[in-house]
């Protein structure tokens, strides 16, 4: 009977599977603990090569992990490559299915390399994302990092790659395609991105015979240099058999026509049967390619007529060796095709003069010399000017424009009236404004616009100066309306879930882009969407204090013990604290980075907050002198002293959680990692535990005076844990997740009960010491309060367009809650014991 397989192997298969190792990657592992008299497990190997997490191992194990990916359920593998792996896959949340293509780090990469790489694919979702919807280019939906990888959310496309599907198309079939191939492209160009990698492979075409063309990983913008996309110059990227001569040289002046040459070889194919050029090896045929010219197709078919030359033609121009001498544009090379396909004609372009130079501007020259032979003057000297027109011509050609510029000005004092000189002296003023270097702001702005940040663009866009300001504008534009279709999705989404605090940041954010007719399509959008049910009614608390805090949602607030001063921090990087005595503010305090997390010592003797560079600073909150505690390298989530005042326990989006002595500043303790960070942290009453809340979602226990992990709960939805807090004694913990559900864990069995759902993300939980109460913040208009025993809604408290955090008193009379719109309100709940 065979062995059953070893558990630890599987994991590394499925791992490789999903895309997370290489075969390379974990055949070296294998091999390194093979010659190791003692090896740990291979799981344990990978995790500490940092290759695999933990939680990705047992998720692997469950048989979850290679599942899912974030809120994507994997459903097929439809292709790996040595980048990465596309699957189909599902969004769970929106009920869309999608091509998801997660990306493999290979081991051995330099940085450099590994960088580069990286870039490649992130940049095809945003130059995608960045384009106007085009029905021949595959729509990108997300794109980020989920679990700890790369991913783009894509259009799925049922279909077949071109080259599979061109063997059962008939001719004609294929010359449409391809015609509505370089359309899509043509597309791509007029919105200045340029593909650069085109090939069969990279083009799906469905049922209806609709081509669309994909994978824009080493696209880059026309304007960028190739020092400035994805490589430098001397490096090759593409595939050998459908680069350009450009390319294959690694010259700068890869641009729109390196498009076309690939689309020519593609036509090149349908007509022949085969490549332009053929070789043993990749390199030979970007030789062949550079140095031999390309043989016409009819020279490879015996049948006399079996090509139809005028598409023979069309083809040859496309693979011109010389970008300028093809067609002046790939909407050119597509509008022949469809001439063809619609008359069997094509209307062919005029020989221009032996001695005529090829310009940048390919057919403008032709334009402009037949201009000057037909509209000269007839008092000019004819052969000094027209050979300071060649000259001023060929100038350009060479990028030599004030030369250029000095021959037009030239013919322009001999005849003032000269067509083709002043036609010449215009596009030499363009070429060489436009190879001027762009100013710092321009840059900037440019920069701005690309990354997404549309305020900040904004903001800066009137400074700039014409003629860039419009083309900027343009572009902004264009940024925003490819933004602008997720973004509503996501107000829509938060429309269902009864989530009105991200539907009116959503909504403002819109609003701060200053386009009305996006506004009006969000609100129209949103409309549509049935309006939520009302808040339930709510018992009579009274309201002891409304404080305006700042300009944005109130992330922390925290009651000192003695019940006569609060904390509150927001998003603009302020504490401030507040006299209950005299109901007034009685310091303010500004950090570089945003307060997320606070809390007071249970003698009262300091305060602690959080911030969002991950220090931790501590105030004496008799002299509110403060000491930075340094240890975390990210965000810090939460914050809890311990009854006896002398420890602090905190935990950090850097996946640890770490245990400070007050009195010094020094971490004694660091315990994790958490996931893929440790988002939300509670304490026993004793202080002997602590635990911790993860993303993606999962529940640690820790005994922090051994430092030794007591147990580990997952709960179903396996979403960020945003909120913990402990039951006065000790016996249970109450769990709220980003789908706004509240679990109640039995810490003695482990067992959970579904405790309460809120119609939003929930944000922060809080456990009366009374026992009596749960607060539960949350994204939707109510801040409530529920039985710690049956689950039922005591108060449901609106205002403050959602809630962001929440606290009680020590002698749970008071309630205090932050909400999105600056305020830090503070109740009475007294009355609800009645």
């Amino acid at each position: 009977m065979a062995d059953p397989p070893d558990p630890d192997i599987q994991v590394g298969l499925k791992a490789v599977e999903a895309g997370l190792l290489t075969e390379a990657q974990l055949a070296d592992v294998r091999r390194e603990l093979a010659k190791q008299a003692k090896p740990p497990s291979l799981a344990d190997a990978l995790i500490a090569r940092g290759l695999l997490t933990r939680l990705q191992v047992e998720g692997f194990r469950s048989g979850d992990l290679s599942k899912r990916i974030g809120k994507y359920r994997l459903i097929r593998e439809l292709g790996r490559g040595g980048m990465g792996v596309v699957y189909e896959a599902e969004d769970v949340e929106l009920k869309r299915k999608c091509a998801l293509k997660t990306m493999i780090e290979a081991e051995g990469t330099d940085a450099r390399e590994r960088a580069v790489e990286e870039e490649r694919f992130v940049r095809e979702a945003r130059l995608s994302a960045n384009l106007p919807r085009h029905p021949g280019i595959v729509g990108v939906y997300d794109a980020g990092v989920v679990d700890g990888r790369r991913v783009i959310a894509m259009e799925l496309v049922d279909g077949l790659q071109f080259q599979e599907w061109r063997k059962k198309a008939a001719f004609r079939q294929q010359v449409q395609a391809l015609k509505d191939v370089a359309d899509a492209v043509a597309h791509a160009h007029a919105h200045n991105v340029v593909h650069r990698d085109l090939k069969p492979s990279n083009i799906l075409v469905d049922a209806q015979r609709a081509p669309r063309v994909t994978d824009f990983g080493l696209a880059k913008r026309s304007r960028e240099t190739t020092v400035f996309s994805l490589t430098a110059t001397g490096m090759i990227v593409g595939t050998p058999a459908y680069m350009s001569p450009e390319q294959a040289e690694a010259r700068d002046e890869v641009g729109p026509a390196t498009d076309q040459w690939a689309l020519g070889v593609m036509l090149y194919e349908i007509l022949s049967g085969r490549l332009p050029f053929q070789g043993a090896s990749a390199v030979e045929v970007l030789m062949k390619t550079v140095k031999e010219p390309v043989v016409p197709p009819t020279k490879f078919l015996r049948a006399k007529g079996a090509v139809d030359e005028r598409l023979e033609r069309l083809c040859m121009r496309a693979l011109k060796k010389d970008p300028a001498e093809r067609f002046p544009s790939v909407k050119a090379f597509a509008d022949g095709l469809g001439g063809w396909l619609k008359s069997g004609t094509i209307r062919r372009a005029p020989k221009r003069p032996a001695w005529v130079p090829a310009a940048a501007g390919g057919g403008i020259l032709l334009a402009v010399l037949l201009l000057f032979l037909l509209f000269r003057s007839p008092g000019a000297a004819a052969v000094d000017v027209s050979g300071l027109v060649a000259d001023g011509w060929a100038r350009i050609e060479r990028k030599q424009y004030n030369e250029a510029l000095s021959a037009f000005k030239r013919v322009l004092a001999e005849d003032p009236e000269n067509a083709a000189a002043k036609a010449g002296k215009r596009e030499a003023e363009r070429l060489q404004k436009a190879s001027a270097p762009e100013s710092e702001l321009v840059v900037a702005v440019r920069k701005l616009i690309e990354t997404g940040d549309v305020k900040a663009a904004l903001a800066k866009l009137d400074a700039v100066p014409e003629p860039p300001r419009e083309e900027l504008r343009k572009s902004l534009h264009a940024r925003m309306d490819a933004m602008f279709a997720k973004l509503r999705d996501q107000a829509l989404a938060a429309q269902t879930k009864k989530d009105t605090g991200l539907v009116r940041a959503l909504a403002l954010e819109v609003e701060a882009w200053k386009r009305p007719d996006l506004s009006a399509a969000l609100k129209a959008a949103l409309a549509a969407v049935p309006a939520p049910d009302p808040l339930p009614k709510t018992s009579s608390l009274t309201k002891l204090f409304d404080f305006q805090h700042s300009e944005t949602g109130v992330t922390t607030v925290a009651i000192s013990p003695d019940g006569r001063r609060a904390l509150s921090g927001c998003f603009a990087h302020i504490l401030k604290v507040w006299s209950l005595e005299k109901g007034r503010l009685e310091r303010e305090f500004r950090h570089p980075t945003r307060v997320i997390t606070s809390d007071f010592s249970r003698d009262g003797r300091w305060f602690a907050v959080g911030l969002g560079s991950g220090d931790v600073v501590v105030y004496d909150a008799k002299t509110l002198e403060p000491r930075v505690f340094k240890g975390h390298t990210q965000q810090t989530f939460g914050a809890a002293f311990s009854p006896d005042s002398a420890r602090l326990f905190t935990c950090s989006t850097d996946t640890w959680m770490r245990v400070w002595t007050v009195a010094d500043g020094v971490s004694r303790a660091t315990l994790g990692q958490h996931g893929q960070g440790a988002m939300s942290l509670a304490r026993s009453s004793d202080g002997r535990n602590v635990a911790v809340g993860a993303h993606p979602g999962e529940i640690t226990i820790w005994d922090t005076t051994a430092g030794k992990e007591l147990a580990r709960y997952v709960p179903p939805s396996g979403l960020q844990i945003s909120g913990l807090a402990y039951s006065p004694d000790g016996a249970r913990l109450a769990s709220g997740a980003e789908d706004g559900e509240l679990l109640i864990w039995d810490l003695k069995n482990g067992a959970r009960r579904a405790f309460a759902r809120v119609p939003a993300p929930l944000h922060n939980i809080a456990w009366s010491p009374d026992g009596r109460w749960i607060a539960v913040a949350s994204r939707d208009d109510a801040l409530r309060v529920l039985d710690a025993s049956s689950g039922q809604v005591k108060a449901a408290i609106p205002g403050g367009d959602g809630w962001y955090s929440c606290a009680f008193s020590a002698d749970s009379r008071l309630l205090a809650g932050g909400a999105y719109n600056w305020h830090l309100r503070i109740y009475d709940i007294a009355a609800l014991g009645r």
